[in-house]
């Protein structure tokens, strides 16, 4: 329960051991992945991952402690009886030829298309010169064409260079679709996974399991030269305020040891609200230079960071690059890295 209080910020030590990890303790996928990892650190074992979920409750995880700590075996099933992997990582996704067509695609497609649906501007863009990548970009989220708006505005060196995270269980249901839609909605929802890993290069980041994956597939990434973007809030804002930030944003930068470029929108969400005030559901063109796209100075995970502390400070710049005061986010990151 130590282990499970330090993640949670919480020194009271009192966690029941029918407790579960999702509903009960409120931890994450991402907060779940440091879990797994300081449990793996102290006790020298090598836990199942897919056998963790949000439904896995305190007592489940001792169990596993003591089995893997006695026998040196996972608690949940060996080998002939582990399931078969829920979530493809698009590794291919990442070589040549698809690499090539992506490029291709993103500037005779996907970026007229943005342009014209909504010119957008940027800040900041000084603060990525001395970078020459990889680089981790963790953006707020607002709506579902996020990813195109920021590759939009991004110098040429990283928009060509990005895997993008996202919804584990969507791609999935995308994957597999559910076996009693209709044909044409199956083809439809394969050609958007196809679609999504291909020509956008998005990448699997599971809420409930699988997430630690993931993490490798990014560092995966990062070794072949691609800049990762992630939104680390976890999900959309529906009320347009910022969310506090899933501590597996820490967990990640640790693990690539890479600059953290904070990156926020700027009244996307009102024009957004506009958009539904109107009555229209589906606007596709809109008023040019009315979203903003600010780069916020990158942040470096240092040696006395844990992941809770470097998620704090991450929110912290992204609050003060929402608030309209770069400068003072500015000079926080100057200050956390000398």
């Amino acid at each position: 329960s130590g282990i499970i209080d330090r993640i949670r910020h919480e020194t009271n030590g009192a966690v029941a051991q029918e407790a579960s990890l999702g509903k009960d303790l409120a931890l994450d996928s991402l907060s779940r992945t440091e879990l797994l990892g300081a449990i793996e650190d102290r006790y020298q074992i090598d836990l199942d991952e897919s056998a963790i979920s949000e439904n896995t409750t305190v007592a489940e995880i001792e169990e596993m402690i003591q089995v893997e700590t006695v026998q040196g075996v996972a608690n949940i099933g060996r080998e002939q009886n582990k399931p078969p992997p829920s979530f493809s990582r698009p590794y291919w996704a990442l070589a040549f030829p698809m690499s090539w067509i992506r490029i291709v695609f993103y500037y005779l497609v996907l970026y007229p298309c943005t342009r014209v649906m909504c010119w957008v501007k940027s800040r900041g863009r000084e603060n990525l010169r001395p970078l020459r990548g990889p680089v981790l970009f963790a953006a707020n989220h607002v709506t579902l064409a996020d990813s195109g708006l920021i590759m939009s505005v991004m110098p040429h060196r990283f928009r060509t260079r990005l895997a993008i995270a996202m919804g584990g269980e969507r791609l999935k249901r995308y994957r597999y679709p559910a076996a009693d839609l209709p044909l044409f909605t199956k083809f439809r929802l394969v050609f958007q996974y196809w679609a999504s890993t291909g020509l956008m290069n998005a990448f699997p980041l599971p809420k409930r399991s699988g997430f630690r994956k993931s993490f490798d597939y990014a560092g995966e990434a990062v070794d072949s030269g691609y800049n990762i973007l992630i939104f680390p809030e976890g999900e959309l804002a529906e009320d347009g305020k910022l969310q506090n930030l899933r501590q597996g944003i820490g967990v990640l930068a640790d693990g690539l040891q890479i600059p953290v470029v904070p990156v926020v929108f700027r009244d996307l969400y009102e024009l957004k609200t506009k958009v539904k005030a109107r009555g229209q559901g589906k606007q596709y063109f809109v008023k040019p230079g009315t979203v903003t796209v600010v780069f916020g100075e990158p942040i470096y995970y240092e040696s006395e960071d844990t992941a809770a502390s470097f998620t704090d400070k991450l929110e912290g710049r992204f609050r003060a690059l929402l608030g309209g005061n770069d400068a003072a986010a500015d000079k926080v990151g100057k200050s956390n890295h000398g």
